[in-house]
């Protein structure tokens, strides 16, 4: 298999099926890399989006959340698997439990390797894995002690962010259909974030909040990306908006801080500051912005 992957998989690029959208043109993905690596002034060293994955199976990784609250269980850690079985297994002894459990398909990381799905995302999706995975792999490098919940939406706030500044100077992707494809994750986020908020004040109506929660996100999702679609298309419960407020509970507040920063440059140099503690970290960037 890694055989296939490493000889026939490059040749099949070469033909016109492949190369539709330009997904893989290599001096899209240099363009990219580059462009990020200016703006953050952080060189990664690596084969960052240069390899192709051995198996186009996503990661499916399982979140597990208590079924009267949006929390996950203290003893818990998530867990992810390229064979579905297996974390089918594993998900059937929580629901056993009495647990909610959410599987996500994952075929973007932080590993940044390739893959013949994204072929079907829109270059403006693809810009955005490239930046938001980097950007993992920035804040990997630099060792940063900051709270787990705000590592992905620091992420998504930058993948966004950049993917708009990019697509102001390159050719390869639409600014417009950048703007569009950010403004949906945004109305998805402040869905997400409104129907956590209400399943937290009234638990016991939470199905009745799932369910309506599901059906604005999938309004949202008309016209979407095959990209947003991967991401949010799925059935509501608690587990999937656990795994969904890592994105979602602080972007707004650091979008703000982004963008008074002006740069990702003095963003990234802002969450060096950030504490280990949830709560410090969030006053800290309110201070920021109330500052003049």
């Amino acid at each position: 298999m890694k055989l296939i992957y490493k000889t026939i998989i490059p040749l099949l690029m070469q033909i016109p099926f492949f190369l539709e959208g330009a997904n893989y043109d290599s001096l899209f993905f240099y363009s990219l890399k580059n462009y990020f690596f200016l703006e953050t002034t952080v060189y990664l060293k690596g084969d960052y989006y240069t390899q192709f994955t051995i198996t186009e199976n996503p990661e499916n990784i399982l979140y597990v959340s208590y079924a009267d609250k949006i929390r996950e269980p203290s003893d818990y850690s998530v867990k992810w698997d390229t064979n579905e079985q297996n974390i089918r297994k594993e998900e059937n002894l929580f629901i056993e439990k009495g647990y909610q459990t959410f599987c996500y398909k994952a075929y973007a990381t932080s590993a940044t390797k390739l893959r013949i799905r994204y072929n079907l995302y829109a270059k403006e999706s693809v810009a955005f894995i490239v930046f938001h995975e980097l950007m993992h792999n920035v804040l990997f490098k630099l060792k940063l002690e900051i709270p787990n919940s705000f590592r992905e939406a620091i992420c998504d706030v930058v993948g966004n962010y950049a993917s708009i500044k990019y697509s102001e100077r390159a050719e390869f992707t639409d600014l417009n259909a950048v703007i569009i494809q950010v403004n949906k994750t945004e109305e998805i986020y402040k869905c997400i974030n409104f129907f956590c908020s209400k399943i937290e004040l009234y638990p016991r109506f939470q199905n009745h909040y799932h369910k309506k929660c599901e059906k604005q996100i999938q309004v949202i999702l008309t016209d979407a990306d095959l990209y947003q679609k991967d991401r949010f298309d799925y059935h509501v419960n608690n587990a999937y908006l656990l795994k969904n407020r890592y994105y979602s509970r602080h972007y707004f507040l650091l979008k703000e801080v982004l963008y008074k920063s002006t740069n990702i440059k003095s963003f990234i140099e802002i969450i060096k500051k950030l504490p280990p503690d949830e709560d410090e970290a969030v006053e800290l960037l309110k201070k920021y912005l109330m500052e003049k």
